[in-house]
């Protein structure tokens, strides 16, 4: 595919100096007006704040203008008698950040642009691959806001990498931290109920209290109000294989590789073997007399720290074994 030849409407200097990613373009005389009328609409002209495009082979080198300035001219035309300074040229200084190719943009410096090539604003239509670089709304992404001081361009963010990856919002007290969680979740979740929307569920920890209103976030959501409190609050529920998961186990118990890991293992073992029995206190009994005290202590309880053994009862006290079996467990803990 082709790319598009840049209309000369929106050319407004050319690159002077290329320092890495740092480039010195140098603007004409003619192009030092706020906005320009392009097609029946308005472009932001060249202004901090603004971006560019450098035309480099068969790609587009995209930038912001991060300063503005101007300095004296090396050639002064016509009498030589003016007064230096009397002839001053307009420079910007632009920032790679990426580079648009056959109509998509890529964030990442991968094409520098040369000397003397040319810089244009960028249309309503670039502008909006750089801020929706994945389709914009409707197609992945949902919109968080306008592009500053561009008309009002939308931009948005694909779903999919946002809330699939870390996030953290910053700021002071009173800020909108929680406003701004709260519309990123609200519009996400929003999503759902268009045809072929996602899917996805979320667990929200709400320490303040801040969300659990009936239509905050969504109105399809279900609440459980915890509390530290002995029998206060809800309990969450959790499937049915959730006792039987030795990763969980460790990560409660903060359970050792090499010495509880395998202890927990064979637990979670036998409490899997006891819960498909149809006959538990029987499965119990029937494995408590196949087992000697000694044969417990060298095999299934091999160098247990005397601070761990409160989780390990609790777990054994779990299986839902006879009491017999419990007060067994017990007395070879003792010390």
């Amino acid at each position: 595919m082709d790319r598009p030849i840049a209309d000369p409407r929106l050319l407004v200097g050319e690159v002077s100096e290329v320092r890495g990613s740092k480039v010195k373009v140098r603007i004409y005389s003619e192009a030092n007006e706020s906005h320009i009328f392009y097609n029946g609409s308005l472009v932001r002209g060249v202004s901090v704040g603004g971006y560019v495009k450098i035309p480099c082979g068969f790609d587009d080198v995209i930038g912001a203008i991060e300063g503005d300035y101007q300095q004296e001219s090396r050639v002064r035309p016509g009498d030589d008698r003016e007064a230096p300074g009397s002839y001053l040229e307009r420079y910007v200084d632009v920032s790679v950040f990426g580079v648009m190719s056959q109509g998509r943009f890529d964030r990442g410096v991968t094409v520098l642009p040369l000397v003397r090539s040319k810089a244009y604003v960028l249309a309503p239509d670039e502008l909006d691959a750089i801020s929706s670089p994945d389709g914009g709304e409707g197609k992945g992404g949902f919109r968080i806001g306008a592009l500053a001081g561009h008309g009002g361009v939308p931009v948005t963010v694909p779903a999919d990498k946002l809330f699939a990856s870390h996030i953290g919002v910053f700021g002071n007290t009173g800020s909108g931290k929680s406003n701004t969680l709260c519309r990123l979740y609200t519009d996400f979740l929003a999503l759902r109920e268009n045809p072929g929307g996602t899917r996805n569920r979320f667990v929200v920890i709400d320490f303040n209290g801040e969300y659990v209103g009936r239509q905050v976030l969504t109105p399809d959501k279900t609440t459980y109000e915890l509390s530290t409190r002995k029998g206060g609050g809800d309990r969450i529920p959790v499937p049915s294989d959730f006792y039987f998961d030795v990763d969980t186990w460790a990560m409660l118990s903060q359970a050792t590789d090499r010495t509880h890991r395998p202890l927990l293992r064979r637990l979670v073992s036998v409490a899997s073997a006891i819960s498909q029995a149809s006959d538990k206190p029987a499965c119990v009994a029937g494995m408590l007399k196949r087992l000697q005290p000694g044969e417990v202590h060298a095999t299934m309880l091999p160098h247990v720290p005397r601070k761990s053994l409160p989780p390990w009862r609790g777990f054994i006290s779990m299986m839902n074994g006879s009491p017999d079996s419990v007060t067994y467990a017990s007395t070879l803990y003792s010390p």
